[in-house]
């Protein structure tokens, strides 16, 4: 595993929606020295494995979103994992422009378990958001999301709304459209009531401190943080206007 390592020095992180009269500078002990200024620090991470045809996109859509005051983007980890197709390489040479991404390269692919225990032990944000490599953010769905933990500390865990990406196959495209908007309905409804529920994958933040790590091997992410949070009494809010494109199969067969 190789990590692309910032340079000993100080650097200005500008969120794209302040002027260059607010500039605030992070050294490399961290990013601390944000809290002066800042109530809440957002850490990005995303698991990408041959996302070369469209990580840029899902990048773009993180890095020109309008969030409120209270929040800024201070890091995005990006982990590559196993990257035959150049993704971690275009990664690589926005982070050379961006000093908020973090590239962490797997030379072999070891899972999504992996990329989370590895973006979970290193980022530095009071919130941490987790999208994957191959979903695409609607305008305004990570402002939506982040502001599920505005003005309340008892928020610990939110996930965004998914919805399905047009299919070739007509099947294919009522098959998911039946079952997301089951899948939505569900959440809906157990976030509303504060029951127990599943956090979805595809989109979701949380507060720093509620997980560390993740078990090795571990098949659904989503429900293992929807458990763990009912284990502490917490309910996943569901926000509905935090849309998450997620690619649908071409065929039945996948």
């Amino acid at each position: 595993m190789q990590t692309n390592r910032r340079k000993p020095r100080l650097r200005a992180c500008l969120g794209r929606r302040r002027k260059s009269s607010t500039q605030l500078v992070v050294d490399e002990r961290g990013i601390s020295r944000w809290r002066w200024y800042l109530t809440n620090i957002l850490s990005i991470g995303i698991c990408a494995h041959n996302e070369a045809r469209q990580i840029s996109t899902l990048l773009d859509s993180l890095l020109t979103e309008e969030l409120p005051s209270e929040f800024v983007i201070a890091e995005i980890i990006v982990v590559a994992s196993g990257c035959t197709d150049g993704t971690d390489r275009i990664v690589e040479e926005r982070a050379k422009s961006d000093p908020r991404l973090l590239l962490i390269r797997e030379t072999e692919r070891r899972g999504k378990s992996s990329a989370l225990n590895e973006i979970l032990s290193r980022h530095q944000g009071d919130i941490l958001v987790l999208v994957n490599g191959d979903a695409r953010l609607l305008p305004g769905s990570l402002r939506s999301l982040v502001q599920e933990f505005k003005g309340d500390d008892r928020i610990q865990l939110a996930c965004g709304f998914p919805t399905p990406d047009a299919s070739p196959s007509p099947i294919v495209d009522m098959i998911e459209a039946v079952w997301w908007r089951l899948h939505n309905r569900t959440l809906q409804a157990l976030s509303d009531r504060g029951l127990g529920n599943h956090c979805c994958d595809e989109l979701m933040a949380m507060r720093r401190g509620f997980a560390d790590s993740i078990p090795r091997n571990l098949v659904n992410d989503g429900a293992y943080f929807g458990v763990l949070g009912a284990i502490q009494g917490i309910t996943v809010r569901f926000c509905r206007d935090a849309i998450v494109i997620v690619e649908s199969p071409s065929n039945l067969t996948g």
